[in-house]
């Protein structure tokens, strides 16, 4: 099996101009990262797959978001994020179920999001109404043929691992974002494999640093200037494996846009000589 480079993508922008970013520069799938609710409906989905077709691409997957409030931060996360909280998880299950419906229309079986700051105690409210939510959602994106993913980046590989064993299903799988364990201080990308490569749906390339202090993240890098180490890590996903695709993902928004890009350039030729 072979991995694939791909280039993850944000409906809500310019979508058919970020379409042809990619196609320029060589890319032929695109995970397309989704937050307005709104835009989950057959009319955008139809658009969006006519702009798909006239620039040669493949959709991946859909990374679908929820309502907010969203704060990715350590002090108000873990009230804020995915279905981990009680108040908001109704509502975000119906995103993300409308999710998977926007997703099918596309004809496209994968759909993530981030789940939360998933407590550590099995026996916390706040984790079993979670997993009770994931039974559903994993439920009914069966009935489709889909699967559900969700993005490592808040809690530590044994968690998700956890979560995924008690949930049962067998369409719940990962969206393995190496620098998000380091940006959020949960372990090292390498290692983190190991526990859940049985699970592993799709990649993030991404590079980050570790926090250096208990109440501010990570910071995210340059592809192959952080601590990720990609060559012991593209090595690995090829030892267990996997064959799915490997979405660079760019999410410094203070970068300039003809200085992000060549930053994608470098990302996916360095990528191509590891895979």
């Amino acid at each position: 099996m072979s991995v694939t480079l791909g280039l993850c993508v944000h409906d809500g922008h310019d979508l058919e101009q970020q379409f042809a970013q990619a196609k320029r520069l060589g890319f032929e799938r695109v995970q397309i990262t989704l937050w307005n609710m709104a835009h989950l409906t057959r009319e955008s989905a139809k658009k969006t797959k006519d702009l798909l077709k006239k620039h040669d691409l493949r959709c991946t997957e859909i990374w679908c978001g929820w309502h907010k409030p969203a704060m990715w931060n350590f002090r108000n996360g873990p009230q804020s994020l995915g279905l981990v909280p009680a108040a908001y998880r109704a509502l975000r299950t119906q995103d993300l179920l409308h999710g998977g419906e926007y997703a099918h229309e596309l004809g496209v079986t994968d759909v993530i999001t981030h789940l939360g700051f998933m407590p550590p105690d099995p026996a916390d409210p706040n984790y079993v109404g979670l997993i009770v939510a994931l039974k559903h959602i994993t439920a009914t994106f069966a009935e489709t043929g889909q699967v559900f993913s969700f993005e490592t980046g808040q809690e530590t590989p044994v968690i998700v691992r956890r979560c995924i064993e008690d949930v049962g299903a067998e369409n719940l799988g990962v969206n393995y974002d190496p620098a998000n364990l380091l940006i959020y201080g949960n372990g090292n990308p390498v290692d983190g494999i190991d526990l859940l490569k049985d699970y592993i749906r799709s990649v993030h390339a991404k590079d980050a640093m570790y926090p250096t202090s208990g109440y501010v993240q990570g910071v995210e890098t340059v592809l192959g200037e952080g601590q990720v180490n990609f060559p012991l890590f593209i090595a690995k996903l090829k030892g267990i494996g996997f064959g799915g695709t490997l979405s660079i993902e760019h999410e410094r928004g203070d970068v300039p846009e003809a200085q992000k890009e060549q930053e994608l350039l470098r990302a996916k030729t360095l990528l191509e000589g590891l895979i």
